[in-house]
């Protein structure tokens, strides 16, 4: 055997056994849910709102591994499932947003986010209209909202931003796969905002702000 090929046959001979391990290690399936909402909304301020369409680009999560666990490894590994998914607020549904392998032994946070995908980027469940990702939309809401006393106001904003929530999660990682569920709540989506006179861009801000505190992560 030549040293190139010998040397090719190495290469080969590693990279399987990276396959391999990467195959073997325990796998986290991410699901995007929600917790039930009736449909509607009555603020404290006294809006009833009703949400024709609205949108959001989930485009992943991140496990932040534990430091005690990783110390024995020097830096931290962290593992990361970039995935885009859109998905309808006004008709919300649970949804698989795929999977990722675990490195690290154990996990303490989780960071996930909302926000624009790159045009390079597949992007599930996109719709004909807006066009979220030309015209670099991560959040979309358009609706009515009825004071109770006046007449109705139509709104219709977007945001471009990209803005996550790092919570805690707690995970030990052992042989067997696992499910992470990035639930949300839109019980409070339009708190807080007054219709009269904020633009659409500050409603579509603050709803997305109130839809990504909502978040929390549960390990069933």
């Amino acid at each position: 055997m030549t040293v190139g090929t010998w040397a090719l046959a190495a290469l080969l001979a590693c990279t399987d056994s990276e396959e391999d391990t990467a195959a073997s290690r325990p796998q986290a399936t991410v699901e995007l849910t929600f917790d039930d909402h009736d449909g509607g909304w009555l603020t404290p301020e006294g809006w009833s709102v009703e949400l024709e369409v609205g949108y959001a680009i989930s485009l992943g999560l991140e496990l932040l591994a534990c430091p005690v666990a990783t110390a024995s490894h020097g830096a931290a590994v962290d593992d990361r499932l970039r995935a885009p998914h859109v998905e309808a607020l006004h008709a919300p549904t649970s949804q698989r947003a795929g999977t990722l392998s675990m490195v690290s032994p154990s996990y303490c946070e989780g960071s996930w986010s909302v926000g624009p995908a790159d045009t390079s980027e597949e992007v599930a469940g996109l719709p004909t209209a807006p066009d979220l990702v030309g015209e670099g939309i991560g959040f979309y809401v358009r609706g009515t909202a009825t004071p109770e006393e006046g007449d109705a106001v139509d709104f219709e904003g977007a945001s471009p931003r990209i803005l996550g929530n790092q919570l805690a999660l707690q995970t030990e990682v052992g042989d067997l796969d696992v499910t992470i569920e990035v639930v949300r709540s839109l019980d409070t989506l339009f708190d807080g905002v007054d219709f009269e006179t904020a633009t659409g861009a500050e409603i579509a801000s603050a709803a997305l702000e109130d839809f990504v505190g909502s978040a929390r992560y549960e390990v069933p």
